[in-house]
This record gives C-alpha cells, sequence and structure tokens, in this order.
C-alpha cells in the first residue's frame, strides 16, 4: 500500500515482481556470466522463508521547510540464484518517480522533490517475501579457468575506484607479499582472506575509511575487512566486488545497521561469498541480503541516500526487521517446502554417512557405498541446478533421489551394525562357552 503523510491510506495495491525486473538486467549487465552448472560448485547449508521489511524515516530538525529532498533507495533484487525475492510492498508519502538501474544490475527505488516539514517525518517501508539459502562453495583448483584480461568484464572488476586502491603501490606490493607465487585464483585468493582476518581487528568505525587506510592502521568494521579484501584481490589479478546490504545472526530479529562483505569471481564457478568480518570463506548463511553489488554509478556504497539543494538539518534512521514464515507465504509453496524437505534430510544424510564410515560400512560393503555417495553428489548437483534454473521438476526427482538415498544409507549402516554385532559377539560367545566349559569341569572334579 502507499501511505499519506496525514495518515490517511490510498487504495492501492503495488507488487513488483523483482524477478522481472532482474531478468530484464540481466540481459545486458557484465555481472552475471554464464556458469557451468554440471558439476558441483556449492551445498546448500541452510534455507529461510520470511519476511523483510526496510524502515527509513527521515526527520527534519531544521527551521525552514524542505521541499526538494531526493531519495534513492536499494532494491533487493534476483541478481543472484542463491535468493528469490519479491518486493510486495512499498508505504511512502507517495509513489516513487521512477525505479533506476545502472550497467551492473543495481536497481533503485527514486523519489524526487519530496517535502518535510518543520518538526515533522516522512517514512518509507519496503516489505520483501524473501526465500534465500546459505551456501558453501566446494572449489575444485583444477576446474578454475582462465581469466580473459582483454573483456570489459575483467577490467570493470580489477580497476580501482573510490576507497578501493587497487593500483596504490602499497597495496600492489602487499598483494604481492601475500601471493607469492601462487598462481590458482582460489589459492591467493584464500591467501587474502587469511591476511585479512588475521591482521585487521574489528572496531566500529564513524565513516568510510577505505582500503589504504585498512592496510596502514590494520582496524576497521565490515566496511574496511571488505575494502581491503578487494582492493588485495584485484591487485593480484582476481575480479572482486562489494556487496551491501544486510545481515541477520537470527531470525524473527531487528536490526538498525546495514552490512557489507565481499564476492570475487572463479571461471566456472561464478561470484564467491566473503565476508572476512563474520570469518566466512567461500560460504554465506542464508540471512546475508544484497541491495548493491559491483560498482554503485549512482550512489555511494549505501543503503540508502537523500539529499537537497540546500543546508538543512535532516537526521535519518533505519529499521531492519526480518520474520520467518511457512513456505505457503509464496504462490509456488511447493518449491519453497521441497527445497526445506530435500536440505532437512540431507543434512541427515551427511550424519548417516559419517556414521557409516566410521562404523566401516565403506570395508563391508564397498560398491553399495560408492553408488550411494555418487547418487548423493547427483542429488547435491541436481539441487544447485533446480534452484539456479528455479525448477520444480528438477526439483520433484531431487526430492524423489534423496528419499531413496535416506532409506538406503539407513539400511546401509543397519546391515554395518548388525555385522558388526555379530562380529563382536561370536568372540564373547567363544569366551563364555569356555568359561562355562572350565566351570563345568572344575565342578566335576570336585565332586569326584
Amino acid at each position: 500500500m502507499i501511505a499519506v503523510n496525514s495518515g490517511s491510506r490510498v487504495a492501492a495495491v503495488l507488487l513488483v515482481a523483482l524477478s522481472f525486473l532482474s531478468q530484464h538486467l540481466i540481459a545486458y549487465s557484465p555481472c552475471l556470466m554464464a556458469v557451468d552448472s554440471d558439476f558441483l560448485k556449492y551445498e546448500v547449508t541452510d534455507v529461510f522463508v520470511g519476511t523483510f521489511r526496510h524502515r527509513i524515516e527521515i526527520h527534519n530538525s531544521d527551521k525552514y521547510r524542505v521541499s526538494d529532498l531526493k531519495l534513492f533507495v536499494p532494491l533487493l533484487t534476483n541478481e543472484t540464484a542463491r535468493y528469490y525475492v519479491f518486493l510486495s510492498d512499498i508505504s511512502a508519502p507517495r509513489k516513487y518517480d521512477e525505479l533506476l538501474n545502472d550497467s551492473y544490475g543495481n536497481l533503485y527505488a527514486y523519489w524526487k522533490d519530496l517535502v518535510v516539514d518543520v518538526g515533522e517525518d516522512i517514512t518509507v517501508e519496503l516489505c520483501y517475501k524473501v526465500l534465500s539459502y546459505g551456501v558453501k562453495y566446494i572449489v575444485d583448483p583444477n576446474r578454475v579457468g582462465s581469466y580473459k584480461p582483454e573483456s570489459n568484464f575483467y577490467k570493470n572488476f580489477t580497476q580501482p575506484e573510490a576507497l578501493i586502491e587497487s593500483d596504490n603501490p602499497e597495496i600492489v606490493s602487499k598483494a604481492q607479499s601475500i601471493t607469492g607465487n601462487a598462481v590458482n585464483p582460489h589459492e591467493k585468493a584464500s591467501l587474502i582472506y587469511n591476511y585479512v582476518v588475521k591482521h585487521l581487528s574489528y572496531a566500529r568505525q564513524e565513516e568510510e575509511n577505505g582500503a589504504l587506510w585498512a592496510l596502514r592502521n590494520e582496524v576497521g568494521d565490515c566496511s574496511e575487512f571488505s575494502y581491503l579484501f578487494v582492493a588485495l584481490c584485484r591487485a593480484a589479478g582476481i575480479p572482486s566486488r562489494i556487496k551491501t546490504g544486510f545481515v541477520f545472526h537470527s531470525a524473527p530479529e531487528v536490526l538498525e545497521d546495514g552490512h557489507m562483505w565481499a564476492e570475487y569471481y572463479l571461471e566456472n564457478y561464478g561470484w564467491v561469498p566473503v565476508d572476512a568480518a563474520w570469518k566466512q570463506f567461500d560460504r554465506i548463511d542464508a540471512r546475508h541480503f544484497s541491495t548493491m553489488q559491483s560498482i554503485p554509478e549512482r550512489i555511494p556504497y549505501t543503503n540508502y541516500y537523500f539529499s537537497t539543494k540546500t543546508y538543512l538539518v535532516l537526521e535519518d534512521k533505519q529499521t531492519l526487521v526480518l520474520t520467518p514464515s511457512s513456505p505457503s507465504l509464496f504462490g509456488d509453496a511447493d518449491f519453497a517446502s521441497n527445497i526445506t524437505e530435500i536440505v532437512r534430510e540431507m543434512k541427515q544424510i551427511d550424519i548417516a554417512l559419517f556414521l557409516a564410515t566410521m562404523s566401516s560400512s565403506g570395508f563391508l560393503f564397498p560398491s553399495e557405498s560408492q553408488k550411494i555417495l555418487n547418487t548423493f553428489e547427483e542429488c547435491r548437483i541436481g539441487l544447485q541446478q533446480a534452484i539456479e534454473q528455479k525448477s520444480n521438476l528438477k526439483l520433484s526427482e531431487v526430492s524423489q533421489k534423496t528419499k531413496e538415498i535416506f532409506q538406503g544409507v539407513w539400511f546401509l549402516l543397519l546391515k554395518t551394525l548388525i555385522i558388526l554385532a555379530f562380529i563382536f559377539t561370536i568372540p564373547l560367545l567363544i569366551v563364555i562357552i569356555l568359561l562355562a566349559r572350565r566351570r563345568t569341569r572344575k565342578f566335576v572334579a570336585q565332586t569326584i
């Protein structure tokens, strides 16, 4: 719904399908490249279904009326297959003037000439429905392809920019020192990540200081951790980018601060997540949501941006609310519920496979164990493909196979335990029989 400052409500429904908008952006965005899905790139570690609300409040504490306020709000989009978002409602003084985009896939709701009377507030609130996945990348160095340095994609994501001074001699020298003789981009990125988390101490900063400042001072918050990681990667020839948005420790949860993390690009794998401030490398949980990625062309790296032509005193704050829900939140509830169930069963299969390994199932039933492992790998790849293609048909196939593996691995474990019990029982029975015979002979000897 679209709200009016007086408090009355305008009877209107604003449902913006971001998947449609994102597909339009993806058609020409250099951020997204075709990636092979026929091998396992990542495992899905968790699933979140729920709502996300982003509330922005701007208060006029000056003695003059504001009549030319411009407001940019970056939107969550389906830029990545890691989550599916639907902007279900916007509450604002009036409908946004434009939906703006840029060549890097960023999308903004834009208001111009907003009016804020003295002592009054304006409030903008965006409500999303979210289906998101936590992922853990499994990178095989031998599968990592070679970059194309002559491509615009490579040039865009290895060039320096404000706060990411990847061409500064200090950063270039440090990147060379960190990576040494390493050649594989994944190994280089790992070495850079280890350097950043080892040498930077976390401390909240009041302003954006950038990569060079972080390198010299060895301190910073999520921004400095991310800027330094990206700058060192770019200096080492690895395409990388900043991600800004929001992160939650749990759900439900209410926050006021945004968050920043990073991604680096591997040929054949795509964009790989890194949150150095949260000690997450090649993985990210299901409660990271990005509103801006790549190099923003319209506003700085931020959760929202406003300006006026006059120097008036305006106060602002944001509130972020994440609330879990059932899969029925989405119209296509089967897709959300199937993924949730599949990931739950895969976790149980992992536990069963661990127990089977510890109990020597592979030694006792080598062919059966290998078949289960191979089929389980196919299921993980199938789930990856279903998520990236948003395919219900593929998901149904994976669901059926997962159930079969679930039954098969527990049956294998049961057979293994029965055999182990039999193996350990025989010596025990022999000992018992021998002891019984010894006692019998001793008793007979005493009676004679």
